[in-house]
C-alpha cells in the first residue's frame, strides 16, 4: 500500500491575514480580562461617623449629584442608625437626631476639611471622598 502525504499549501496572504486576526482575537482577550479586573472601588466614597465614642464606618457608590446628606442618609438606612434632620431655607439642612441622640454640635470633614453645617445638604460628594461626622457632646 501507498500512502500519500497530505500536503497544506497555505500562501503568503493567507498566514499574513491569519497572524492577523491572531492578534485582534488576542488583543480583545488582553481587553477583556484587564476590563473585568478593573477597579471597582473608583465610585465609592467612605463615610464614618463617629457619636458617643463609637465609630461605625460605611462605603458606598457615590451617584450623581449626590451630597454630604445623601451619604449620611444611606449610612444610617444601611447601619439602622436613627437619623433626623431638618431642612432650612435655601436648601440647607441640620441634624437633629444622631443614633438616638439628640447633640447640639457636629462636626463635618470631607477629605479632612471642615464642611460647616449649614452645607450638609449642598456639599456634593465624588468617588473615593472620605466623609467623617462627629458628634461632639456639649458639657453643661
Amino acid at each position: 500500500m501507498k500512502y500519500k502525504k497530505s500536503q497544506v499549501d497555505i500562501s503568503s496572504k493567507e498566514m499574513v491575514v491569519a497572524q492577523i486576526l491572531l492578534l485582534i482575537v488576542l488583543g480583545c482577550l488582553i481587553f477583556l480580562i484587564k476590563w473585568s479586573f478593573k477597579d471597582t472601588d473608583s465610585d465609592m466614597a467612605y463615610l464614618e461617623l463617629q457619636v458617643n465614642g463609637q465609630r461605625r464606618a460605611f462605603e458606598g457608590r457615590v451617584g450623581e449629584e449626590m451630597t454630604l446628606l445623601d451619604a449620611l442618609y444611606l449610612s444610617s438606612r444601611a447601619g439602622n442608625i436613627d437619623f433626623k434632620y431638618t431642612p432650612q431655607p435655601r436648601a440647607n439642612a441640620s441634624i437633629l437626631q444622631l443614633s438616638g441622640i439628640a447633640q447640639e454640635k457636629y462636626e463635618i470633614y470631607l477629605n479632612s476639611i471642615g464642611i460647616p453645617i449649614e452645607r450638609l445638604s449642598t456639599e456634593r460628594i465624588r468617588a473615593n471622598d472620605n466623609i467623617i461626622v462627629k458628634a461632639i457632646e456639649i458639657n453643661n
